[in-house]
């Protein structure tokens, strides 16, 4: 059976038990099998509205026998039962569920895109995930989640543009200013993989690249601008933003 890795968070009543019985609940749906469960890790709110708790996250890996969208479907059902409501994005909630990786499958099946476009700059998903699927391989960067994990904060020091308009361009580089990472068009072969590169369309293969956010082609400035704030801020927390921003 195909096996998939769900990233689990909450900021809402009592986490730490909900992350737990909805790990369990998950391994309790039609066709799933529970095979680990990671350690939980506190972490920062990013990019929702202010004031919110700190979260709780952790990590499983499934087997399935049901199709992407199905178990998706699976998924919303468990964090419904947990009392889920879904307002504005990113905001706090008792639960949430997301599909990482479903074996190395690539595309979107049913609306559901795999590999998961924003899972591997975000250390609340690659902390917990590298420790129970270390040596799972990303299908599209070709790299382990450990290596992922650890290029997160160890990679060069450079946010790499792939396929952005001269308007994206110009948004990230107001986002870092002066105070962080040089932003590039095009990497050099000597250089280690950059700590975040932003791509614009479908996820597709990117031999060479570490952490990557995929941008949806049809998105907004507004809200390819919002990924953009998030990502960085995930990479590089307490970054100083240009005024306005």
């Amino acid at each position: 059976m195909p096996a998939c890795l769900i990233a689990l968070g909450a900021n809402l009543g009592d986490p730490l038990s909900t992350l737990m019985d909805a790990a369990h609940a998950v391994g309790a749906l039609p066709g799933v099998q529970l095979l680990r469960v990671s350690r939980m890790i506190d972490s920062e709110p990013i990019g929702g509205p202010p004031g919110q708790p700190r979260f709780a996250n952790a990590a499983a890996t499934i087997e399935t026998s049901t199709p992407p969208h199905e178990l998706l479907f699976g998924l919303h059902t468990v964090e419904q039962r947990f009392g889920r409501r879904r307002r504005e994005r990113w905001d706090a909630r008792t639960l949430d569920l997301d599909l990482l990786l479903y074996d190395d499958h690539v595309g979107a099946d049913a609306g559901v895109q795999t590999p998961h476009p924003r899972m591997t700059f975000r250390p609340f998903v690659m902390i917990p995930a590298a420790e129970i699927a270390g040596d799972w391989v990303h299908p599209l960067l070709g790299k382990t989640l450990a290596e992922l994990d650890q290029l997160r904060t160890a990679g060069g020091n450079q946010i790499v543009l792939r396929d952005a308009s001269a308007e994206l361009g110009d948004a990230v580089r107001r986002c870092v200013a002066d105070h962080g990472p040089a932003v590039v068009t095009e990497a050099g072969v000597e250089d280690p993989p950059a700590r975040l590169t932003i791509c614009c369309g479908p996820p597709a293969p990117l031999p060479g690249a570490g952490p990557t956010l995929w941008l949806a082609a049809d998105a907004t400035a507004e809200e390819q601008q919002r990924e953009v704030h998030a990502a960085v801020e995930c990479v590089w927390p307490g970054l100083p933003a240009a005024e306005g921003h």
